[in-house]
């Protein structure tokens, strides 16, 4: 199965995460600001507590006000089969891919009963040869995050996956939430991707702009970033993420410079359809005074003015030795007709 991953400009990806909160209509809501944002493809995260969770399990990054568990976390934000079909069904109506990540075996499995566009490896789970051997097993794209993984481990990964046999995109990452630009590492996508053959991008948890630009400016395949609603919100990736008026822009930045990469100039001819122009911002002589017939011009009496299309400033030492055919009055833009000679 190959994904509709446009291939000529970047693909973005809108993570939902868990900022739905365990919400139907908060994920629905979602699917439609990421459709507006002009954004490629949204992805869920798929969550079985029982399954991939255990009561010794500390959350990375704990709300004040939290009382439940993390496992009681991970059950609040479980969805059933009917919710994520509804979603898949949704995201489709409005033209986005949709992609899952999940986090256990059994999530795979009900992952292969369902038809999405691409299979999400976070980057825990992209450390996990357990994991990557049955997620092999699945024919959708594979999306490969690489925070937590060392070059041999992701060379390994990508051999487990198997490269030649599915859509793979490795996403360079930095497991940190928010994540320092100094840990962003966008000089690692064109670094991966002539080692490793495939495409490569960026999944971001700056909660900044500047990364995922820079990354689409400099011919990244995918930016992921975390989206939410506001960046008050309480939610563990809220200050990961990037709020859908940024979303929107960071499309923009990638829809208009596919616009000046797909059009390459040439200087000479892009300047010459700037002739009207170089007239209005050219340069004439001028005369600062009144010049009667036969009067001799003096240096101090000319000036350079705008517009050209008069006599060009070149011709200054010439024309301080010619005299008027007829009377030229002050201010005026001199041309050649009004001389002998020309």
């Amino acid at each position: 199965m190959s994904t509709r991953w446009d291939r000529q400009s970047c693909s973005i990806v809108v993570e939902v995460g868990q900022a739905h909160e365990g919400s139907e209509n908060l994920a629905h809501a979602f699917i439609e600001e990421a459709a507006k944002s002009g954004a490629d493809a949204i992805k869920f995260q798929l969550h079985f507590a029982e399954d991939e969770s255990s009561s010794l399990e500390d959350f990375r990054s704990r709300g004040r006000y939290g009382r439940e568990t993390r496992f009681e976390y991970w059950e609040r934000h479980e969805f059933s089969r009917e919710v994520v079909e509804d979603l898949i069904e949704h995201s489709r109506e409005l033209g986005l891919l949709v992609g899952f990540s999940t986090f256990s075996l059994r999530g795979l499995d009900e992952l292969s009963e369902l038809e999405f566009d691409f299979l999400k490896v976070g980057s825990a789970e992209a450390v996990q040869k357990w994991f990557l051997r049955r997620a092999r097993e699945s024919e959708l794209p594979v999306v490969l995050s690489t925070g937590m993984s060392k070059i041999e481990e992701i060379e390994d990964a990508i051999e487990i996956l198997g490269k030649g046999d599915k859509d793979l995109i490795l996403l360079q990452c930095a497991s940190s939430y928010p994540s320092a630009l100094e840990q962003i590492g966008l000089n690692l996508i064109p670094d991966f991707a002539e080692r490793f053959g495939i495409p490569v991008g960026l999944s971001d948890h700056s909660g900044k702009l500047v990364s995922p630009l820079a990354a689409i400016a400099r011919g990244a395949a995918m930016v992921e970033v975390h989206g939410t609603f506001s960046k008050l919100s309480q939610g563990p990736d809220a200050t990961s993420s990037l709020d859908f008026a940024e979303i929107s822009f960071l499309c923009d930045f990638r829809d208009q410079l596919r616009v000046i990469d797909s059009n390459p100039v040439d200087k000479d001819t892009l300047s010459s359809n700037f002739e009207d122009m170089r007239t209005t911002f050219g340069r004439s002589l001028a005369t600062k005074v009144e010049i009667e017939p036969g009067q001799t011009i003096r240096t101090e009496e000319l000036y350079f003015a705008k517009p050209g299309g008069g006599i060009p400033p070149e011709f200054f030492e010439s024309a301080v030795t010619l005299s008027p055919k007829n009377r030229i009055p002050a201010g005026s833009i001199l041309q050649f007709q009004d001389f002998e000679g020309f």
